[in-house]
């Protein structure tokens, strides 16, 4: 669990920074760009990005918008990860705790980090609350 806990953890920082870069990118992008995006947010914005088809070329505007394409596919890509880590999580915690999992309020991420922090030291939690 926590060789998953860790790469999640790396997922989630690596998916913040590529969104953080896409709206960088079009903060100081010219204002043609910027209107052709801005009614989107979110996952909106990097699904939109990602069906792009940037034209191939050296001009400023072509490369950024290749660049923010790229920048919307990673996010993609680190989203499906995390969800991929969170079932993985959710099926050890199931069997190394199921009471914890159906737990109201205790998703698959949750019951992990409870889990691995209980294992590493079991002491650490002395109460039953």
């Amino acid at each position: 669990m926590r060789v998953l806990l860790a790469e999640r953890s790396s997922a989630t920082k690596a998916r913040t920074a590529s969104i953080n870069q896409i709206h960088a990118l079009l903060v100081s992008a010219p204002e043609a760009i910027r209107q052709d995006f801005r009614r989107y947010d979110g996952n909106k914005l990097t699904v939109v990005l990602s069906r792009t088809r940037p034209t191939p070329g050296t001009i400023p505007e072509l490369i950024l918008r290749a660049s923010a394409k790229r920048l919307a596919l990673r996010h993609q890509v680190l989203t499906a990860d995390i969800a991929l880590i969170d079932g993985q999580l959710g099926q050890l915690a199931s069997r190394q705790n199921p009471a914890l999992i159906a737990a109201s309020g205790v998703g698959p991420f949750f019951a992990a980090h409870l889990l691995a922090t209980a294992g590493d030291n079991p002491d650490r939690i002395s109460t039953k609350a």
